[in-house]
């Protein structure tokens, strides 16, 4: 009766069969095959019978194959493992807990692949809306989440070549070497920063302030689809401390924030953040009537429980509610 396996057409490859055959059955012992392998090579001598040789091809073969399918197995089981972070993420609002355990998972992922821009750009989105969200953490966030973002930029060779010629700071030419790719971690490092800024007061920060709208307009020219309406509100809001500053950016930054958010809510407009940062940053100098208005129709709001913004709509009406109070207490 022929054994497990292939019959061999030849007698020696009995002989040769025996010792490969069991490792491909049971990975365990593949090192012991090679060695039999190679112990029974020795004994053939410089002048191996042709079966011998179809053999080597067969273990070759055999090893490849393997290593292809546990590579695919475990890059599959990677991304499994990231979709499920995500699944976290979508439910930050629940509670803190939640956006943590994303968190947790997103570094754990990093771990594995450290050289990985999507894994970078979601630690820094999920830092950044870890201290928007939840505002009782502390703006040190922000500052984590602007240097995931910052790693993962500097995977472009070319940025972190230029990095080390102007000492580390960010600059136009520097920026001008990014590319789409870069986009995400781009627009989120921009993101953070300015959350920070606006956290701690832009006064007294012109130099940040340049280098933010510096950032904050490659962003926009680089972001695609849905990324366009976060990139246009960061710049928004970056222009807008800019323009809060005196000095710290040109004539006309006022202008150019209204324009940036504008143009983010009409693809955008149920977004209650940017909505604040407009009224906030824009309207209650231009047209407070206007601005106060809609900081009493944000602070009214009932919001939709199903809404994957609702986190960030909870902390902008948050903020609608504290900007009317200190609006009524400088009247009082």
């Amino acid at each position: 009766m022929p054994g497990a396996g292939v019959e061999p057409a030849l007698p020696c490859g009995k002989r040769l069969l025996r010792p490969l055959c069991l490792p491909f059955h049971h990975p365990g012992s593949l090192w012991d095959g090679i060695r039999n392998f190679s112990r029974m090579a020795e004994e053939m001598g410089p002048n191996p019978p042709r079966c011998a040789l179809r053999w080597v091809a067969l273990l070759a073969l055999g090893l490849v194959a393997g290593c292809a399918k546990r590579a695919s197995r475990k890059s599959e089981n990677f991304e499994v493992r990231l979709l499920r972070a995500d699944d976290l993420f979508a439910r930050r609002a629940d509670s803190l807990g939640a956006l943590d355990s994303a968190i947790e998972r997103y570094l754990g992922a990093l771990a594995e692949e450290p050289r990985r821009r999507d894994v970078l750009a979601r630690l820094a989105r999920a830092y950044t809306l870890r201290s928007y969200g939840y505002p009782e953490t502390g703006p040190r966030g922000f500052v984590i989440a602007r240097e995931y973002g910052l790693a993962c930029l500097k995977l472009q060779r070319s940025f972190t070549q230029r990095l080390a010629t102007t000492g580390g700071v960010i600059d136009r030419r520097a920026l001008g070497v990014l590319g789409p790719e870069d986009a995400t971690c781009l627009v989120w490092t921009a993101e953070a920063w300015a959350r920070w800024l606006h956290a701690r007061g832009a006064a007294g920060a012109g130099i940040d302030l340049a280098r933010l709208a510096t950032l904050t307009s490659r962003g926009s020219q680089l972001a695609r689809g849905m990324l366009t309406i976060q990139a246009q509100a960061t710049e928004g809001l970056a222009l807008g401390l800019g323009a809060r500053a005196p000095g710290a950016l040109p004539e006309g930054s006022l202008e150019a924030a209204d324009a940036s958010l504008t143009a983010a809510l009409e693809r955008a407009p149920a977004r209650l953040t940017t909505r604040v940062d407009r009224a906030e940053l824009v309207g209650l100098v231009t047209r407070p009537e206007v601005a106060l208005q809609t900081l009493r129709e944000i602070a009214a709001a009932v919001l939709d429980a199903d809404y994957p913004d609702l986190l960030e709509d909870r902390r902008a009406q948050v903020r609608a509610f504290e900007l009317l109070r200190s609006i009524a207490e400088d009247a009082d």
